[in-house]
């Protein structure tokens, strides 16, 4: 088990590689921010496990911004995280997303910007939320649901 003790990370955190194909952060389970530009610009990536993330209550910008082969995520792990930066998984493969974070009150500008292949969201699972910046990706999804 890789870095189990872990409970923070930098910016730039794993950017720009661009050969990753899947990354598994479920041994991160005390990890509680993500630094800016976390995975930023990783075209190749396909599978991220987030699954153990329950800790983490900050996201800051640009979290998988630029993951273009990353078509789904399951955001469930981190159901805690109360706070999620600019650029949100932007310019990403993502076809659909649900949020399954409860705790979450705040979400940044740019949030599925740039998403050309998104068809779907589900914001049901985000019942404390109380401020979101913006979605630009609202002109090429068929569908979205609300709380």
């Amino acid at each position: 088990r890789c870095l189990p003790l872990l409970e923070r990370t930098g910016r730039d955190f794993l950017a720009s590689c661009r050969m990753l194909k899947r990354v598994d952060l479920s041994p991160l389970s005390h990890l509680v921010y993500i630094g800016p530009c976390f995975l930023q610009g990783c075209g190749s990536l396909t599978s991220i496990d987030l699954r153990n993330l329950c800790n983490v209550e900050h996201i800051d910008d640009y979290f998988l911004e630029g993951c273009t082969s990353l078509t789904s995520v399951d955001l469930s792990g981190l159901r805690n995280c109360r706070w999620i930066g600019e650029s949100f998984l932007a310019n990403s493969g993502v076809t659909a997303v649900r949020f399954q974070m409860p705790s979450c009150r705040r979400i940044g500008v740019f949030m599925l910007s740039g998403c050309r292949a998104l068809r779907e969201v589900c914001f049901a699972g985000l019942t404390s939320i109380v401020r979101i910046d913006g979605c630009p990706a609202a002109d090429v999804m068929r569908s979205y649901r609300l709380p």
